[in-house]
């Protein structure tokens, strides 16, 4: 146990960590990544490790030695069979074989190793899960905001002082045939806050000649339901709600930013109408007659959203093998952005396509990270399995003796043995599969940056495989047990006492 915890700690202790600041140095500024081992937290980890498994063997010797040595001198006794609840059962009772009865009453004669074997299987299956549904909630966010959520591929930020002139000047270049659509629409930078909690969120005012539907959809994560905008409350991304601690009706104060990030001024407060799916950033999205209510004058618009034709997007896509995203091509969205900085006031033109490719970057090194927990997993439950099925074939060594004299056959031996693990496989990996789901929310939650929300959903596919890896390693550790049934001696049975 202490040589197995020490090297975990130094082994995962400088893994992991490193992992996860590649992971973080796709978005922000990390200096180095340095991993140094805590050692307050490396010495509670190998105590916790080495004391558990002292106290298991302490718990498992203490009730041999509490034994007279006449008693351990002599053969166990087995536990007697008891009357099961499927016996009460009779159309059901009646219809199973003789091996199928035994295995059922073989289950539940030994309790301890029963619920000793499905905690266990259910502990490593939950793992398992995490790292299947942690790949759900991961894999998924980029796709998703950038296919259904957001459905403009370029954004051209103006400046304040951008005149009429050179405004025009811009939206011209965006009817030659590259762009299909586009909208005007005030974006702001404001200090969100709600009991004590803060964070800067950009707000957007869809123009009056402006549908937002367009070029974002707004909709409940759970219902799917489109959001409407009211002309007197405001739409929050959900990420945002769940910072702040707001929900639908609750309100929210907004200052204004200052040059160097700080909020400043009298509050605007907001009532939030509702509540949108986003996963990356904090958005907040009102009309213009919200915005004209509470700071007595018309937005401005200084953003621009575009949506790529067909005929010049597709052949520069840099968003990834399974994506549908419309992104430009070389000859000519490029160009077109180009064109835009050229023209005084213009201050940006961010693509869309960008994005995905940084996000990407960032949740390939996750998804590295997803496949080391579910190696970790799976050897674990491997491990857990094998010791299981070990401790149950030395513990009745008389008892499958005994079966081979009374002319069981190789088969049927195995069978006798390896149903019951099976079984309690079987249980203990459905059992995990619940266990897994909030313990996987719980790790995303935990995973997620200030302004990044994982997926709260987990696909079918990874219950299957969970279970089926659990099942494989079981069926894998019956076949290499085998052999060591075969290697009974029919002579143990004589030193039986039953």
């Amino acid at each position: 146990s202490g040589v197995g915890s020490i090297l975990g700690t130094v082994a995962l202790g400088k893994l992991l960590p490193w992992f996860i600041l590649i992971s973080y140095g796709v978005s922000y500024a990390v200096p180095a990544y340095n991993t140094p081992i805590d050692l307050p937290i490396a010495a509670w980890a190998v105590g916790l490790s080495i004391g558990i498994t002292l106290a298991a063997t302490w718990w498992a010797a203490a009730a041999t030695l509490r034994e007279k040595p006449a008693a351990l001198m002599v053969a166990r006794v087995p536990k007697a069979g008891k009357r099961i609840f499927l016996e009460r059962i009779a159309p059901l009772w009646r219809r199973m074989s003789f091996s199928h009865k035994v295995t059922a009453r073989n289950l539940l004669r030994y309790k301890r190793r029963f619920f000793m074997a499905v905690l266990g299987v259910a502990g490593c299956t939950a793992l398992l899960m995490v790292g299947f549904g942690l790949r759900d909630a991961i894999g998924g966010i980029v796709s998703t905001q950038y296919e259904t959520l957001v459905n403009y591929d370029i954004a051209i930020r103006l400046d304040d002082k951008v005149t009429a002139s050179q405004r025009s000047q811009a939206l011209n270049l965006l009817d030659d045939g590259v762009v299909e659509t586009y909208g005007q629409a005030a974006d702001f930078s404001f200090i969100a806050e709600n009991r004590g909690d803060e964070i800067r969120i950009e707000t957007i005012v869809p123009g009056d000649d402006m549908d937002l539907a367009d070029f974002v959809t707004l909709r409940d994560r759970e219902s799917q339901q489109t959001l409407e905008l009211g002309e007197d409350s405001i739409v929050l991304t959900e990420k945002a709600a769940d910072v702040l601690g707001v929900s639908v009706g609750d309100k929210v104060l907004f200052y204004d930013e200052n040059d160097v990030g700080d909020k400043e001024g009298a509050p605007h407060r907001f009532t939030i109408g509702g509540i949108a799916e986003n996963y990356l950033g904090h958005y907040a999205y009102m009309t213009p007659h919200c915005y004209r209510s509470e700071f007595g004058k018309k937005p401005t618009n200084n953003m621009v959203f575009a949506r790529l034709s067909k005929e010049g997007s597709g052949e520069g896509s840099t968003s990834g093998e399974n994506s549908t995203i419309p992104t430009p091509s070389k000859n000519d969205a490029t160009r077109l952005g180009d064109a835009l900085l050229d023209i005084e006031n213009v201050n940006t033109v961010s693509f869309v396509a960008d994005k995905i490719t940084t996000y990407e970057s960032m949740l390939d090194v996750m998804n590295k990270l997803i496949f080391i927990i579910v190696g970790l997993s799976a050897a674990l439950a491997f491990v857990v399995l094998y010791n299981l099925t070990n401790i149950n074939i030395t513990e009745r060594i008389r008892e499958i003796a005994t079966l081979k004299v009374l002319g069981f056959t190789r088969g049927e031996v195995s069978a006798y043995i390896f149903r019951e693990v099976l079984v309690m496989t079987l249980i203990g990996a459905l059992v995990g599969c619940v266990l897994g789901i909030p313990l996987t929310f719980y790790i995303a939650r935990a995973a997620e940056t200030a302004n990044m929300m994982f997926g709260r959903t987990i696909e079918p596919v990874s219950f299957v495989f969970s279970l089926a890896l659990t099942l494989a390693f079981a069926a894998i550790v019956a076949i290499t047990m085998r052999g060591k049934l075969s290697r009974v001696d029919m002579v143990e049975s004589l030193k039986s006492i039953e």
